[in-house]
């Protein structure tokens, strides 16, 4: 593995194939906006691309000027070099009678097509890159003295690119409803009477939602702690958004219920529901939950929390080894690992793993050495955000099979919006500071 290294070797070993493999390249592609920009990647592409074509031009002699090889010359060029698959890499790569790694045709194209396929949105961002990568496409496509490889490689990046470029066009049905429908408030005593399973599959299917939006460029520089977050990391925005307004919403739903044994039941629906949803994978909307029923409006309610059954305090204690802080939220990280796909995790401990990353260790090093002061590129901390990023990434990749209920989705996605002061003021109206605790009668 790369510990560091300077922009210029990181790039050289980017387009050697099977020297760097998958997971350098993977590692570069979500990483190099710490320490280079998009357009300094792509202009070296195309640069080597045109390098890697000189060996295959010949000069004639008589006539003073450049050929480009015949067909049959390329044929024989091809087999002089021979095509062997690296075990390390699961890439193909092209070895020569000179042990000199260099960069080949094969191995920019084996970039540009991880860059399509993984990172697209730095071309989506960007319409002066996309016109770079479309430019050396249709060079790439008249060139006739590519070998059987490079052509091979050329197509697979075509169809990639003609992939990620096609419209959508069955978007998300979560997001479909956020424009069309119209609001409908989600009353308590509605929520109560509706199955709680079902209400979790449907959080279930909003959270995943919102989670699977997240690209891997608003991980990389912490976007979503500037002040920018809206414009720079703008779906963990929604996703941070979406999880505090419904945390919001279940401590308004509890407290807009008028007697103790209403909010009580109201409660013991909020653990049932919670469990629902640990089943499920849904770690986030788990997490709501508990935040709800451990917020100060909720848990001075002792009037309230008196008519609790003793099975449902069992079952909130349980759920609160789950949601614990101890150790940085260990007991819900490592369940997280645990548990199979689709899931939902509980995405605060990542993001905070990915801040002390970014914090603790520098971007850049400083050395000194025989050429003299260089600047090298710490890519043990590249290597270790890509890690951490990927596996944030990877909980997006496989969709709940819930069936839609549109009546529920509609409700949960506007429930009501209400803050700090509004909880407190209703949770003391319901049961002031000094207000006696009367006797649950048997």
């Amino acid at each position: 593995m790369v510990h560091s290294a300077s922009l210029d070797s990181l790039l050289q070993r980017l387009t050697t194939v099977g020297f760097s493999g998958l997971t350098f390249i993977n590692t570069f592609l979500t990483t190099f906006p710490l320490f280079t920009d998009a357009h300094t990647v792509m202009d070296f592409l195309i640069e080597s691309y045109h390098q890697c074509l000189k060996p295959r031009i010949v000069y004639a002699q008589s006539a003073h000027s450049f050929a480009t090889l015949s067909k049959e010359q390329s044929n024989l060029e091809l087999q002089s070099a021979s095509l062997t698959l690296s075990p390390r890499s699961s890439m193909f790569s092209l070895s020569s009678a000179s042990p000199e790694k260099k960069a080949s045709v094969v191995g920019i194209f084996i970039v540009l097509k991880h860059w399509i396929s993984k990172h697209y949105y730095s071309f989506e961002a960007d319409e002066e890159l996309l016109k770079k990568l479309q430019s050396l496409i249709s060079e790439a496509g008249n060139h006739s003295s590519l070998s059987t490889a490079d052509q091979r490689g050329l197509r697979q990046l075509e169809g990639c690119l003609r992939i990620q470029s096609e419209p959508v066009n069955s978007p998300c049905i979560i997001q479909g409803m956020l424009k069309d429908c119209d609001k409908t408030e989600l009353y308590p005593q509605w929520l109560l009477s509706l199955n709680s399973e079902e209400v979790a599959q449907q959080l279930t299917l909003i959270e995943h939602s919102y989670y699977s939006q997240i690209e891997p460029s608003e991980l990389i520089t912490n976007a979503w702690c500037k002040r920018d977050s809206q414009k720079c990391a703008p779906n963990i925005s929604h996703f941070f958004d979406n999880f505090n307004r419904n945390a919001y919403y279940f401590c308004w739903f509890i407290l807009s219920l008028s007697q103790p044994e209403e909010r009580a039941r109201g409660l013991e629906y909020l653990i049932e529901l919670a469990q629902h949803l640990i089943i499920m994978n849904n770690f986030s909307s788990f997490m709501q939950i508990m935040s709800a029923i451990e917020h100060t409006s909720i848990s001075r309610l002792k009037n309230s929390w008196q008519y609790i059954s003793k099975h449902a305090r069992y079952q909130l204690q349980e759920l609160k080894k789950l949601s614990t802080t101890d150790n940085k939220f260990k007991a819900l990280r490592d369940a997280t690992k645990r548990c199979s796909l689709p899931c939902v995790p509980y995405l605060g401990p990542m993001l905070n793993e990915l801040c002390v990353l970014s914090e603790v260790a520098q971007t850049f090093q400083e050395t000194t050495g025989s050429k003299g002061d260089q600047k090298l590129v710490n890519f043990n901390k590249m290597h270790q955000l890509n890690t951490t990023i990927s596996n944030i990434i990877h909980y997006s990749k496989e969709q709940y099979n819930f069936e839609y209920k549109r009546d529920i989705l509609k409700s949960l996605l506007w429930v009501k919006e209400v803050d700090e002061n509004t909880l407190y003021n209703l949770s003391e109206q319901l049961e002031p500071r000094r207000s006696s605790v009367p006797h649950k009668s048997k």
